[in-house]
């Protein structure tokens, strides 16, 4: 039988060689509800960035293809990209 931990992406792998799991999420909208404005977000809140970038720092992140299209890798994070087409 085929090693099963060896058929898991990398980020079902990380979550099987923990036993207690810690899942947190981020997220923000304007007041109007607005989640995005292309690939952009339509505010500009002062150390929102360094905010999230402090606490995402060697995290996992789980993002959609065009966030992270829009965004890019940033460095010491490990990504999955989710997508309805497949491809990313």
């Amino acid at each position: 039988m085929r090693n099963r931990r060896a058929t898991l992406s990398p980020f079902m792998a990380a979550l099987t060689q923990r036993s207690i799991v810690k899942i947190s999420l981020m997220a923000a909208k304007a007041r109007n509800g607005v989640i995005g404005c292309g690939s952009d977000i339509p505010w500009n809140a002062k150390g929102e960035q360094l905010l999230f970038k402090a606490i995402t720092y060697n995290q996992w992140l789980l993002v959609g293809r065009k966030t992270f299209e829009a965004m890019g890798a940033l460095p010491n994070r490990k990504y999955a990209v989710v997508s309805r087409s497949g491809s990313v």
